[in-house]
């Protein structure tokens, strides 16, 4: 599994356990824009991940 999978393993994960204990939105917001950032920075550099 390679580190985008991950990631996106992660946030499936989250998006459950939003729907279990029904977080707030802004928090789910901020959450899902943080792992957004992590896996563009992934996909666009990954020469520089693998270093």
């Amino acid at each position: 599994m390679d580190l985008k999978e991950e990631i996106e393993q992660k946030r499936d994960l989250l998006l459950v356990k939003v729907k279990q204990y029904e977080l707030t939105y802004p928090y789910v917001l901020k959450v899902s824009k943080e792992l957004d950032v992590m896996i563009n920075q992934f996909t666009q550099k990954p020469s520089e991940m693998t270093k």
